[in-house]
């Protein structure tokens, strides 16, 4: 066995909210580390081994029923007991799990969001004045995310605008977080990812040029921002409040 085909050292769990980058957070990961494997199973959304799964405990804001879960985790050891007692022997004799955690300026990603809550027929989609609570799931989402990232230096959170602005740093902070070997010299970025439309300079631009509130009338911002958690967005270094507040 090479050194290019070697059975991989770093073993991840990737979880993040739709319309946040996963798909591209993990192509670059693949395209840029050596022997790193992605664990997660895409055939169960309702189980925590799935990459949106909702793993917060108010399960009555969970948007779509294929997510409805009962689980309740308490601390970070916790989940990371399941989620290792799901792979079974897969994680036997192995390194602990590395978490990443992808999130995205929760103002650029409602539209986004709306558009795929439409697309997959989420229930919420079909009453517009219900759609708010898109903002609900995400404060909630993200919350647990952030007790957890305070719980264990194996949760890393990444801001999507980050992999758009700063890919070199980004992956660097991520490469020495875990101690991954790179495999060109030079970070290559990836153009088109699974389930995603191929992503141009233009949507490039309008995402990190950010002022995502002007798009808003004023009542909607209002109804938007009151159901997010402010220490959240703070604490993932989202700037909310403006005129329009």
């Amino acid at each position: 066995m090479t050194s290019l085909d070697r059975m991989p050292d770093s073993y991840f769990m990737l979880y993040g909210l739709q319309r946040t980058g996963t798909n591209y957070l993990r192509e670059l990961m693949e395209e840029n580390f050596r022997a790193s494997e992605f664990m997660n199973r895409d055939d169960a959304r309702s189980l925590p081994l799935h990459k949106h799964f909702r793993l917060y405990d108010e399960k009555v804001f969970i948007p779509d029923h294929r997510y409805l879960n009962n689980f309740h985790f308490d601390s970070f050891h916790e989940f990371d007991a399941c989620v290792n007692g799901m792979l079974g022997s897969e994680m036997t004799g192995r390194a602990p799990l590395l978490y990443l955690i992808t999130t995205r300026d929760p103002l650029s990603w409602y539209p986004s969001i709306c558009r795929f809550a439409r697309k997959n027929k989420w229930p919420t989609c079909r009453r517009r004045s219900l759609n708010h609570q898109y903002m609900v799931d995400y404060s909630l989402f993200y919350k647990k995310w952030l007790d957890f990232s305070d719980q264990s230096d194996r949760v890393v959170i990444v801001k999507y605008e980050d992999l758009l602005r700063e890919l070199d740093e980004t992956l660097e902070m991520i490469g020495e977080t875990f101690h991954l070997e790179r495999k060109h010299d030079a970070v290559r970025n990836v153009n088109r990812v699974q389930m995603s439309r191929r992503f141009t300079e233009k949507r490039r631009k309008e995402i990190l040029q950010g002022q995502f509130a002007g798009r808003y009338t004023r009542d909607e911002f209002f109804i938007l921002s009151r159901n997010l958690d402010p220490e959240v967005t703070g604490k993932l270094g989202y700037q909310i409040d403006n005129d329009l507040r």
